[in-house]
């Protein structure tokens, strides 16, 4: 699979959430793995960069990488996968796009990705899906979907100005 690593800003004015940077990494060809200390200083380094209200994470993923990050001041969330947070991140997407709330630059591996998700209904809700191929599971777009609900109520309240407001964050 990939990790992915996306930035979202927050204005309160326009009450819009703003793509601010993603990336995502590829496992090394010969090894087959992500070297997640690579992954580790990209978020310390958006941190000091973003000033995030906070990085969220999918903890079954990110645990130890979450617990050297937090000795280091970064805020660091959990966001499990389970069907309350599964419907949050999907609604989310739903009505950020039908909204027209979001502002996207050109990404290519995020647009790919959110090109790829569908949403399905589920006993709980709603859930993203995306069928695994050789650029894993649409890691960009799940890393986006897991940030997009904390970014859109930043911007939702009111507060003058803008800011960077929120990170998705999903290592392999």
């Amino acid at each position: 699979d990939r990790s992915a690593l996306v930035s979202l800003g927050a204005n309160h004015t326009s009450q819009r959430v703003q793509l601010a940077n993603a990336q995502s990494w590829s496992p090394n060809v010969i090894t087959g793995e992500i070297d997640l200390t690579d992954v580790e200083e990209a978020v310390w380094n958006a941190n000091k960069r973003y000033r995030f209200k906070g990085v969220y994470y999918d903890p079954s993923q990110a645990q130890l990488m979450a617990q050297r990050l937090r000795k280091r001041g970064v805020k660091m969330i959990e966001v499990p996968f389970v069907g309350s947070n599964l419907n949050l991140m999907a609604s989310s997407v739903m009505s950020a796009f039908k909204q027209r709330r979001v502002d996207l630059y050109n990404d290519p591996q995020l647009i790919k990705d959110l090109g790829r998700l569908n949403i399905t209904p589920r006993s709980f809700g709603f859930k993203l899906e995306a069928a695994r191929n050789s650029t894993g599971h649409a890691d960009t777009a799940i890393a986006f979907a897991i940030g997009l609900p904390y970014a859109m109520e930043l911007a939702g309240r009111p507060q003058p100005g803008s800011g960077f407001a929120a990170s998705g964050y999903t290592p392999a």
